[in-house]
């Protein structure tokens, strides 16, 4: 029978935007063959073959269209057979703007409440999770300001309203004016003689906006910095790279994420997240670290960072930096995380403060390794060395000052006596 051809399911993620089809109708593909690519808030996708066969006419999946995760797009068909009729649940997956006086196609799986909101004339664009969010807490979605695709309300909007009481209080009293700020139309009053470009946000952009506006709202921040000596990291660096080529040699950003995988086992309270109203602690060090590319910047985790030796850091590093670049980094690869780490070294940035990625506990910023002087050991004579200002940003909620100054000197001990690193 044909082998359905359906849009993956993304944890965390409601639609997607289609971006293309690889192959046409009627091209012969084998199972596991790419056929067509979508765009998640976190990854560029690609959806495979289920089946050896033809692909069938295209049902869904036009470039650039949001589509429901699970939509049947398409069929991959044997020799002989005919794809069997559309059924209604490929109307009703995507998620085209409601055309007043329509009545749409409802699949099998949503609710009579849910068909009932869907019907309401002029509602507002909702996910269902967000509506069942905003149901339970008598949350008025109109008063919503929605950040998904076509103003859609998501889940972070509804829980942003209920749990930032001045967020929720803005919503309330100035229906008009939208929470992040001034409303378009006198943001465009302000501005008229001075907007060069108007950049429509992509889905990257909007969830490093959502997550980031709401970490920045809701989580208690604080911060500790120490300077950390690195001659003796660069000196063993040196000597491990000695005969190495690109491909094999260290950077100090392995050290970086091995220390602080280290670190949080010797401090295990620190290795912990916060899940509203209790702590999970964590067994393994799974360290998260942000690559920059255009238009954002991505986060994959090196689980169980601990038990990795230097050289497969690297290699997993290396592998993420080339997904990110060609934004083929899938979503399994960037969820959960210990902690996060942030090295804007390279760009000569002395410090800097990182916003703590909830609902991980903490983020190490590093600055750039600069010369200066310091005391020998013998507090008589000054002598040259080379330092970095690391800024551990951390939740008060799960981490108080002494148990983040523990993990920071934990650190801080690893990479002044690196061979520790290596045993």
């Amino acid at each position: 029978m044909p082998a359905e051809i359906r849009i993956p399911s993304i944890p965390g993620t409601e639609t997607v935007r289609f971006v293309g089809w690889l192959r046409n109708p009627g091209d012969r593909v084998e199972a596991g063959d790419e056929i067509a690519e979508i765009e998640s808030e976190k990854a560029t996708v690609s959806i495979e073959s289920p089946a050896d066969g033809a692909l069938g006419e295209v049902l869904a999946g036009s470039d650039g269209e949001e589509i429901a995760c699970g939509s049947l797009i398409a069929f991959v068909l044997a020799p002989g057979e005919d794809a069997p009729h559309p059924p209604a649940e490929t109307v009703a997956n995507t998620t085209p703007a409601p055309v007043a006086g329509s009545s749409p196609v409802v699949s099998s799986t949503l609710d009579a409440e849910l068909f009932a909101s869907h019907r309401s004339e002029a509602r507002k664009l909702a996910s269902p999770l967000a509506r069942r969010i905003a149901r339970e807490n008598a949350i008025d979605l109109e008063l919503v300001s929605g950040s998904g695709p076509k103003g859609r309300v998501v889940r972070l909007d509804v829980e942003r309203a209920l749990r930032t009481e001045q967020s929720a209080s803005a919503i309330s009293a100035h229906p008009q004016v939208q929470p992040n700020g001034d409303n378009r139309d006198n943001l465009l009053r302000v501005y008229r003689n001075n907007i060069a470009e108007e950049v429509a946000l992509d889905g990257m952009r909007k969830t490093i906006a959502n997550r980031l506006s709401f970490a920045k709202q809701t989580v208690p921040h604080y911060y500790l910095r120490r300077d950390i000596h690195l001659d003796a990291l660069e000196s063993l660096r040196r000597d491990i790279n000695l005969g190495r080529n690109d491909e094999t040699r260290l950077s100090l950003n392995d050290f970086f994420v091995k220390a602080a995988a280290l670190a949080l086992i010797a401090v295990p309270d620190c290795n912990a997240i916060w899940g509203e109203d209790r702590i999970y602690r964590l067994s393994d060090a799974d360290i998260s670290v942000a690559i920059a590319v255009d238009g954002g910047l991505y986060t994959p985790v090196v689980r169980k960072a601990q038990e990795l030796s230097l050289s497969s850091v690297s290699s997993q590093m290396k592998a993420f930096i080339a997904a990110a670049r060609d934004r083929r980094l899938g979503p399994d690869q960037l969820e959960g995380g210990s902690l996060a780490i942030s090295n804007l070294g390279m760009f000569g940035i002395d410090s800097f403060d990182a916003i703590v990625n909830a609902p991980q506990s903490a983020i190490l910023a590093i600055g750039t390794g600069r010369r200066v002087p310091v005391f020998a050991g013998d507090g008589a004579s000054v002598v040259p060395a080379r330092v970095a200002t690391f800024t551990l940003s951390l939740d008060h909620r799960v981490i108080d000052g002494a148990r983040g100054a523990a993990l920071l000197a934990a650190f801080a001990g690893l990479i002044e006596t690196p061979l520790n690193i290596l045993v």
